[in-house]
């Protein structure tokens, strides 16, 4: 376990935002660590569907949402990067300035620069003291990206770099040597649950109830979910999550703001702390992702390891996640719109206690404390052979 580090954070995601696997890494090591969490500074077209309120963080001083834990909100940024060279250099040298500035002011010096936007590569190398950490959640540059080339310049000045999937590794090791994958773990407060309360939304919905929560994005297929309601009125199809406008096009926004089926629910955004009950009081979980995605998209989603760690079946399309390792009695795969309603047709047949104790099982072997230790101990091995303490 690392202990005493100042670990300096830069993110591509809002604090308060959707909850993803860096939200709780950095939780984790902000028990043991001081950790200052660094927003993505907003852009065009964000700004337009961004509260007025966030626009004006910068100015505020950093809030510390959990202890160990501050946060920084940088300026807006330029927009227009595409069209006017140049634009992302100042928009770099202005973040610089401006982190330099606060962390004096905070009387904070890295001792990490954990990097998980592909633009902070212009932040390399400033911290004299700093071990400089890449951490790829996403295939930036598998899915051609505009600013792919970001994200490859970050993997040559990393000292060490982690991604979350094997087959990310293939291609960032051909950059950087020290390269590992670090797979997606469930965080404590799901491996701790014993039987929570249906939520009072859900109790008066009909049985059984097939559901996904999450982050409904771009990602998610709404032709598929409008099969399964069309296939099955008998069940209830249950959506629980932030509707993320931010990834979607304009006619995807308009589809989900105009959707509507007598057994589809969208029930909205949770606490963290409410998510194991809803999981909980599923039947099927389902992992509803397009399948356009399926060659390129290649990590495991988060969910599907608090989903395992609730004991509930899943059901899941390719998603070109990298499921390899996992045992495939675990969870459903499926290829086709009528192979995923026959996958759940078979879990609410066939579930019983044995199979929802080997799921839990298998997520307490995934935790998120094991994966904080294994990143630690290859932080410490690269520090060993650069000499470092």
């Amino acid at each position: 376990m690392l202990t005493g580090e100042h670990i300096l954070c830069v993110t591509v995601s809002d604090w308060d935002g959707p909850r993803r696997g860096r939200h709780h890494i950095m939780q984790h090591l902000a028990s043991q660590n001081q950790v200052i969490w660094v927003e993505k500074a907003l852009y065009w077209p964000e700004i337009t569907y961004t509260p007025l309120s966030r626009f004006f963080h910068f100015l505020k001083p950093p809030p510390e949402p959990v202890p160990g834990l501050r946060v920084l909100s940088p300026p807006p940024a330029f927009p227009l990067l595409d069209k006017i060279r140049g634009l992302d250099q100042i928009n770099g040298f202005i973040l610089l300035l401006w982190l330099k500035y606060k962390l004096w002011r905070l009387g904070f010096n890295p001792t990490i620069l954990w990097c998980f936007s592909p633009y902070a590569h212009q932040l390399m190398g400033h911290w004299q003291d700093a071990l400089n950490l890449y951490h790829c959640h996403d295939p930036f540059f598998e899915l051609g990206y505009p600013r792919s080339e970001d994200e490859k310049k970050l993997c040559r000045k990393a000292d060490l770099v982690f991604t979350v999937s094997p087959r990310l590794v293939d291609n960032r090791r051909q950059l950087n040597p020290r390269c590992f994958a670090i797979p997606q773990a469930v965080e404590t407060i799901f491996l701790n649950q014993t039987h929570p309360d249906m939520p009072e939304d859900l109790k008066p919905l009909k049985k059984p109830l097939i559901g996904f929560v999450g982050v409904i994005s771009s990602l998610i297929d709404l032709d598929l979910i409008e099969h399964l309601t069309d296939r099955h009125p008998e069940w209830s199809i249950v959506l629980v999550g932030p509707v993320h406008h931010l990834e979607m096009t304009p006619q995807e926004r308009d589809r989900w703001a105009r959707v509507a089926r007598q057994n589809l629910f969208l029930l909205g955004g949770k606490k963290k702390a409410e998510v194991p009950a809803y999981l909980y009081s599923l039947d099927v979980v389902i992992c509803p992702y397009r399948q356009v995605m399926a060659e390129t998209y290649i990590t495991i989603p988060l969910k599907f390891f608090e989903c395992l760690a609730m004991g509930k079946p899943i059901v899941t399309t390719p998603y070109g996640g990298d499921y390899r390792g996992i045992p495939e009695d675990l969870y459903a795969w499926a290829d086709t719109y009528e192979e995923f309603v026959a996958q759940i047709e078979r879990a609410l047949a066939e579930d019983n206690e044995e199979r929802q104790q080997k799921r839990t099982a298998y997520a307490q072997q995934n935790s998120m404390s094991k994966r904080v230790n294994q990143m630690a101990n290859y932080i410490k091995q690269v520090r060993k052979e650069k000499g470092g303490a």
